[in-house]
This record gives C-alpha cells, sequence and structure tokens, in this order.
C-alpha cells in the first residue's frame, strides 16, 4: 500500500475463534473436518467461508464499492482507492489490530538481516568457482557495493514458503530506490542458516541444521 498506493488488505476467516478460543473443542464447527472454521453449507459455494460473518460482509462491501468506483470512472479511479473512506477504515483498523495483538514485539524480518560489503559475498562464493566460471568476477554482484543477507533457519519447502513475501518486502524496504529491479542498489540474499561474518577474512559463515548444511 505504500508503495504502489493500492489496497491491501487483510479479513480474518470466519472461525469460532474469538467465542471459543479457551475450549475449542466445544465449537460448534470443531467436530467436523472444518476444524472450527465457518463455512457455507450451500453445496454451491463448498468450502467457501461463510458469507453471513461480518468480516466477509465488510469484504464484500469494499469489493463492491472499488467495482463500482471503476465503472463509474474508469481505471483511473484506482489511483484514488486509499482515500475512499470504507478502505482508509480498514487500513486502520489493520494497523490497530497489529500493534494490539503484538503488544511492542519486534516482528519485522528486518531484524534478521545483515549488510556487510559485496566482497563478504564473493569470497565466500569463491570456493565453489570452477575452471569455468568465476563467481568473484560477476559483473551483476559487484556493481552493487552492499549486500543484504536475510537469515532464516527452515526447511527450503516444509516451511519456507512465508518468507518468500518477506523476501519481497527486505527487497524494497532495503535494497532498491525505486519500483524496478533496475532501482535495486544493494544485492539480496537469503540463507538458510545462522551467518557470522568473518572481518579477518572479509568473509561470512553459515551454519545451517538444515538440508543445506555439509
Amino acid at each position: 500500500m505504500d508503495i504502489y498506493q493500492i489496497p491491501s488488505l487483510l479479513f480474518y476467516y470466519p472461525t469460532d475463534f474469538r467465542t471459543h478460543q479457551n475450549n475449542p473443542s466445544s465449537s460448534p464447527n470443531y467436530a467436523n473436518s472444518n476444524k472450527g472454521t465457518k463455512r457455507e453449507t450451500r453445496v454451491r459455494y463448498a468450502g467457501c467461508p461463510l458469507h453471513t460473518d461480518s468480516e466477509m460482509q465488510d469484504l464484500f462491501s469494499i469489493l463492491n464499492s472499488i467495482i463500482t468506483d471503476i465503472e463509474t470512472n474508469g481505471l483511473q479511479a484506482r489511483n484514488n482507492l486509499l482515500s475512499k473512506r470504507s478502505i482508509s477504515r480498514r487500513r486502520n483498523w489493520m494497523r490497530a489490530e497489529y500493534h494490539r495483538r503484538h503488544a511492542g514485539r519486534t516482528w519485522s524480518p528486518l531484524t534478521a538481516t545483515v549488510e556487510l560489503d559485496t566482497d563478504y559475498l564473493t569470497n565466500y562464493l569463491s570456493q565453489y568457482n570452477t575452471s569455468r566460471y568465476d563467481i568473484a568476477d560477476s559483473e551483476l554482484l559487484n556493481s552493487r557495493p552492499t549486500t543484504v543477507f536475510y537469515k532464516i533457519d527452515s526447511l527450503f519447502r516444509a516451511q519456507g514458503d512465508p518468507y518468500t513475501g518477506c523476501l519481497a518486502a527486505i527487497d524494497y524496504i532495503l535494497c532498491r530506490q525505486g519500483k524496478t529491479f533496475e532501482d535495486r542498489d544493494k544485492n539480496l540474499v537469503l540463507v538458510w542458516g545462522d551467518l557470522v561474518p568473518d572481518h579477518t577474512s572479509r568473509t561470512v559463515i553459515v551454519n545451517s541444521t538444515e538440508m543445506f548444511n555439509n
């Protein structure tokens, strides 16, 4: 939303959590395969969230408002969507909900990043050089003097999916000065494991307990 000024809103999937968070097994929707989620009983919409839930009603209301604006004013209407009352209200609610739930704790993926001179990266990668390819000579890597390392300790597929979105966010927040990849002025590297800078040899040490551990 901040970068493109296009709404990116979140809505809670209808569940019995608010009324049964302390005794989930007594939830009306717990006994079946729904596991506490509220889903449509109409066969035509099987598997869909319950449309009468307040969260879904808010979603439909905002979608209808956007469609009406586009039909009335054309595609240029999207440039002013964030100023619409229903959307700005939801955006403010999302911010308040975030602070309420996290109570001041830092959950940003930026806390798992390290910035180093790019030669730390090329020196580390040089161990994988071959007679036909010298990574340290990479024009693209060396064109950016700084590299951002994003450290995670997770299996690539088993738990890796959430990190893809974080990687994109870090790219926009730390590694570029504009919207396109041509505006990127820092390299970005995803590290499966912990990374320790070796300032003496100007390289990095990667310690991993997962599948990429040597």
